[in-house]
């Protein structure tokens, strides 16, 4: 696993060992094929749509997200949201659902 994620975390990686690498953590070795398939078809799909392609490449991040530090970040796009809301909103998402399985249990 930690080979994996090196990999996918080194930037001299290319775009299939990161695939690669990411397969191998999180797919079964029965469906890996699958999904590579999928990537496959996907890639050919977006290179023969030029205005997709570019919409892609104007809404993925130039460098990757430190996780740490979400509540700085913007997560950008139509509806931008800062971490510092997400985070809020996950809470108060959070807590109406606590408040919902209570009630269930009460009855």
């Amino acid at each position: 696993m930690l080979k994996h994620l090196e990999t996918i975390e080194n930037e001299q990686s290319g775009e299939e060992e990161k695939l690669k690498a990411l397969i191998e953590m999180v797919i079964p070795e029965e469906d890996r094929e699958i999904y590579y398939k999928r990537y496959k078809t996907n890639s050919e799909l977006i290179e023969m749509e030029p205005m997709l392609k570019l919409n892609i490449s104007e809404n993925i991040a130039e460098r990757p997200i430190n996780m740490k530090k979400i509540i700085k970040k913007t997560f950008m796009g139509d509806d931008a949201v800062n971490g510092q809301d997400y985070k809020m909103t996950e809470q108060i998402l959070q807590n109406d659902l606590d408040i919902d399985r209570n009630r269930l249990e009460e009855k």
